[in-house]
């Protein structure tokens, strides 16, 4: 039988990984990518979210929520508890979310992942909002709703238009295009006998735009 490794495209090579060691580097290469792609995201979210609270639409402390569901509150202070929050906002969008965009994104409407991150980040916003919801009314209740929103639109569409930059020249992200991948393995389960058309995801080439 002939050997038809090796004459796939690039999207495909990266399902063929040689050996552990060849996988766990190009997962590492992919997570700092999307570890890249998800800072920028993030500058756009946390700053939106700081001019919200400039003008009364956001409480800075609400990011004390997500340490004290974890139980910290047991052992750090109140200041202590806004620092730990807030890192794990930054942490959860420089990892966790991103991870999620590449995974989910074959499921996404649209065809790059900019387009998919919009999705992404309304969906996501369904649970900030009521997650960080402290009580606000009136206008303040306004720009928490407004603000929040095009934060997390803001936050998809940039991290994955820097998905669709960085990952241009190496194609998708190996966790979304491996057999044994939690993408593949959910497609699987859901359309065992293949008949409903996966939505591709189409990465930015350079020569697309010159």
């Amino acid at each position: 039988m002939a050997d038809t490794q090796g004459t796939a495209t690039d999207t495909d090579d990266r399902t063929d990984v040689e050996s552990p060691e060849e996988l766990a580097v190009t997962v590492l290469v992919d997570g700092v990518i999307g570890a890249v792609a998800g800072l920028g995201g993030n500058l756009v979210i946390l700053g939106t979210l700081f001019v919200a609270a400039q003008l009364g639409g956001f409480d800075l402390a609400a990011f004390a929520t997500a340490a004290g569901l974890l139980g910290l509150g047991a052992v750090l202070t109140e200041p202590q508890l806004l620092v730990a929050g807030l890192a794990i906002f930054i942490v959860g969008g420089l990892t966790t979310l991103p991870l999620l965009l590449a995974t989910l994104g074959a499921y996404l409407p649209g065809r790059r992942y900019a387009e998919k991150g919009l999705v992404f980040g309304a969906v996501m916003w369904t649970g900030f909002v009521l997650a960080y919801y402290p009580g606000y009314s009136g206008v303040s209740l306004t720009v928490y709703v407004v603000a929040s929103l095009v934060g997390h639109l803001g936050y998809g569409y940039v991290t994955g238009h820097l998905m669709d930059r960085l990952f241009a020249g190496r194609g998708r992200p190996v966790i979304a295009t491996r057999n044994g991948s939690p993408a593949a393995l959910t497609e699987q389960s859901a359309d065992p006998d293949a008949t409903t058309p996966r939505q591709e995801t189409t990465l930015v080439d350079e020569s697309d735009e010159a």
